[in-house]
């Protein structure tokens, strides 16, 4: 098994003291929404949290409700085999994989998603954290995630076609 994220790592560093913890799982929970809405997850993690999946499909709950069901933890063993492929390529940050030198992680497309939001409502971007885990932010970052999954879907096609 691999951990891809903790969200302990988050809130047990810099992390801001005037904000709740449940912040830092907001970073990793859109990633894990996103995953879920696009059937990358492992069926294992499906039958475990098989209610908060269907409620995070509906719109109802966010990733990161389901991020904290699974001890703020993200692993290998939470997605299916595609899930995981791509994880390793865009959402793995500590090192930068091929993928995300060609394009970005998912660190950077999150930073700069609210970067550019806070610059669009004139206020200060102090951390990744100070976002609410709304569906108007989740939204912003699945567009972003969206068309990494296409450039990733063409340039695992393009390494498998030798280009």
């Amino acid at each position: 098994m691999y951990k891809y994220d903790d969200a302990s790592w988050h809130y047990g560093g810099n992390y801001p003291k005037d904000l709740p913890i449940e912040n830092a799982g907001i970073f990793t929970g859109m990633f894990l929404a996103w995953c879920a809405e696009n059937d990358l997850l492992s069926e294992e993690l499906l039958e475990a949290q098989e209610d908060v999946v269907r409620e995070i499909k509906a719109g109802e709950r966010s990733g990161a409700a389901l991020l904290w069901k699974m001890d703020g933890k993200l692993t290998s063993d939470d997605f299916n085999e595609k899930g995981n492929a791509f994880a390793r390529d865009y959402y793995e940050y500590i090192q930068e994989t091929p993928f995300a030198k060609m394009y970005s992680n998912f660190l950077v497309d999150f930073c700069n998603v609210f970067a550019e939001e806070t610059e669009r409502l004139g206020l200060s971007y102090e951390s990744p954290y100070q976002f609410e885990d709304t569906m108007e932010h989740y939204l912003l970052v699945k567009k972003v995630i969206d068309t990494r999954f296409e450039q990733w879907k063409a340039f695992t096609a393009d390494r498998r076609a030798g280009q």
